[in-house]
């Protein structure tokens, strides 16, 4: 199995443009920032995914959202309203993946 560039292009558009629908929001630039990260991470580690657990790396990585949220909401730039809800909101978001990546690997059962 190798990735599909295509797919994951289509997948990110149909989200963008969902995203900005439901909540009324420019998310255009996060195809690109997604793609630019897949690159770089095929860049380095090439088709070494093949070998992860995926949907367990993805959990961990909406934890990060509210880490680092939580980290951001103790700087100074936090005392701006604006910047605290955003963060707030990123930490909601954060766990809305969470729950939804816990779904997903239930519903996946253990690796076998």
């Amino acid at each position: 199995m190798s990735r599909d560039r295509e797919l994951e292009h289509l997948l990110l558009e149909a989200t963008v443009r969902r995203a900005g629908m439901r909540y009324e929001v420019d998310c255009r630039s996060y195809t690109a920032a997604v793609e630019k990260r897949l690159e770089l991470g095929a860049e380095r580690y090439g088709d070494s995914f093949l070998g992860t657990d995926t949907l367990r790396e993805l959990r961990e990585e909406a934890h990060d959202l509210s880490g680092w949220s939580l980290l951001a909401l103790q700087s100074p730039e936090a005392s701006d309203p604006t910047v605290f809800e955003a963060l707030r909101q990123v930490m909601l978001h954060g766990a809305l993946a969470d729950h939804h990546a816990r779904r997903a690997l239930h519903a996946r059962g253990p690796l076998r």
